[in-house]
């Protein structure tokens, strides 16, 4: 579980997200270079911000990815002296905190209001939103394309100043929900893969509990994929709760949404989602970048007792020979502390700890309790893995074979 700066109770919903904002470029808000091409439009600068829809509890966090094109280089010229472009995240409205996604450190979280990423680094278009406890209604954050830029100004003496001025080039924004008691994710959230790299990602539906009745439960799925036709593949069946991107061999970004549709008892049919992620293909790549998440079942096979288990689940990549997995934001006094890290070799992956294939990716424990369900632990099992675990990051690299 992530260790809170602030205290309370709440579940988050990203929706939508809106593009709205200026793009001072002419470009249609909201379209990517990629798909504006495809329109026929220009080549103008152009930003983007996915999952559109997604719903957190207070002790889990929101994942945001901007997608970008056009972004022009580092340059000097009439207008001054330009830096390259980044990409600025601020809470517009609403609290909560911004922090980045950085695989090499477990250090305590930013929870900053306002934020700059270097899209030009592996997780530079990502950001990670933490609610504070108790937090209800709208969070807005946007994301805009930036290009720092210096000039020398000559006052009316004739002195010269610097005077720095960021240029907002591009500009979209997110919606973040507070409250909903069956939230479904689709993990994970972020994926960049090389060509030819595949990735299963999984539908998660899960209640407040920490529990998940997705597994009991009658639902079908409505997987669909957006992007740059012919660059990628998505092989899903409404019967199965995972799907499997291979990407092509072009650059490319996709945005991957699902829902879950429940058939209740009487009949009627409850919808939940749409999730989103999205999937980026890079083809200089030879590592795949991706994400786990942390969730704690009742593993028992006996009515009378219960076993609850804090796993870590992530995905499977084709032709990983080495995962690399760093689990940030716990706040374990007991063993783990802030954030460990985990190692796993070979094809199917082997490591210290025993990694077992679940679904369409692996699994590993982190911690479990047991007892008879007389005794009335079963709650305080679960609430004992959430105050360890809940809203832990979990970042893997996985390396392939050439």
């Amino acid at each position: 579980m992530l260790q809170r700066l602030t205290s309370a109770i709440a579940l988050m919903t990203l929706i939508p997200f809106l593009n709205g904002g200026c793009d001072p470029s002419g470009l249609a808000p909201g379209l990517t270079g990629e798909s504006n091409l495809l329109l026929g439009g220009s080549t103008s600068p152009s930003i983007e911000v996915t999952p559109g829809e997604q719903n957190i509890t207070d002790q889990d966090y929101a994942f945001l990815y901007a997608s970008t094109a056009n972004l022009p280089e580092a340059s000097t010229d009439n207008d001054g002296i330009h830096a390259a472009a980044r990409i600025r995240w601020t809470i517009v409205s609403g609290t909560g905190g911004l922090n980045l996604v950085d695989p090499n450190s477990s250090a305590s979280l930013n929870n900053a209001k306002t934020i700059d990423t270097d899209p030009a680094t592996d997780f530079g278009g990502a950001v990670l939103y933490f609610p504070d406890l108790g937090t209800s209604g709208e969070i807005v954050v946007k994301a805009e394309v930036i290009r720092p830029t210096d000039r020398t100004v000559i006052n009316e003496f004739g002195e010269a100043s610097q005077e720095h001025e960021d240029i907002v080039l591009a500009t979209a924004q997110a919606v973040i929900h507070v409250n909903d008691e069956l939230r479904l994710r689709l993990t994970p959230p972020v994926t960049i893969l090389p060509s030819g790299g595949t990735v299963s990602l999984e539908a998660v539906l899960e209640a407040l509990s920490g529990t998940s009745g997705q597994d009991d439960l009658n639902f079908r799925y409505e997987w669909n994929m957006t992007g740059l036709a012919g660059a990628g593949d998505l092989q899903s069946s409404p019967d199965s709760k995972t799907a499997v991107f291979t990407a092509f061999t072009e650059a490319a970004t996709f945005t991957i949404t699902v829902k879950a549709i429940e058939t209740l008892s009487d009949g009627r049919e409850l919808v939940n989602g749409p999730a989103s992620a999205t999937v980026q293909v890079d083809p200089k790549l030879r590592t795949v970048n991706t994400f786990g998440y942390y969730l704690s079942r009742d593993e028992s096979a006996d009515s009378d007792y219960y076993n609850v288990v804090a796993r870590v689940y992530i995905p499977k990549v084709q032709g990983a020979i080495s995962y690399r997995i760093v689990g940030q934001g716990m706040h374990d006094s007991a063993y783990y502390g802030t954030g460990y890290s985990w190692s796993f070799s070979g094809n199917p992956p082997t490591g210290s700890i025993p990694i077992v294939e679940v679904g369409g990716g692996y699994s590993f424990g982190l911690s479990s309790a047991s007892g008879s369900i007389a005794s009335g632990g079963l709650a305080g099992a679960f609430g004992w893995m959430e105050s360890r675990f809940a809203g832990m990051r979990v970042i893997v690299t996985a390396t392939v074979a050439n």
